[in-house]
């Protein structure tokens, strides 16, 4: 069985294959506009709005980056948004991205995120079942800018 997922922000297009298992991907212009403040509350679990306050100056971006991760995370279980996201929590432990907490039906360790280097204007991020790409990457392609 073929798996993909797509997405696009501002000028990108990004698409993950898989042949073993379920994936997700995201992409948003680190740009985008967002009011910080319903985001948070919307998006962030309590433990997260914690450490995100401790970071004032990179609160923007730190919620682009949460809102890539938790979308990826959905799309690869097919939950979108339906589920709610501030339930799902994202921690980062030496520097990458790791499911602590998710939806009561879902085991967090069966799942893997990636953080990907797209471009500089760019946050994107890939979910995958842990071991299905061999914590490999290169099933996700960049396309191409789209002007």
């Amino acid at each position: 069985d073929l798996h993909f997922n797509v997405a696009h922000s501002r000028g990108m297009f990004v698409i993950a294959l898989s042949t073993s298992g379920e994936v997700g991907v995201d992409i948003e212009a680190r740009k985008r506009s967002i009011d910080p403040d319903k985001l948070s509350s919307f998006l962030l679990s309590s433990k997260e709005r914690e450490r995100m306050e401790q970071l004032p100056e990179n609160r923007r971006r730190g919620l682009i980056t949460h809102w890539v991760l938790k979308e990826s995370v959905a799309k690869a279980l097919g939950t979108g948004l339906s589920e709610s996201v501030d339930e799902l929590e994202i921690e980062f432990i030496d520097g990458d991205p790791v499911i602590q907490k998710v939806w009561s039906w879902v085991n967090p360790h069966d799942w893997s995120l990636k953080q990907l280097n797209i471009s500089d204007e760019h946050d994107c991020a890939v979910t995958f079942r842990t071991g299905s790409l061999n914590n490999s990457i290169s099933n996700v392609v960049k396309i191409k800018e789209l002007k």
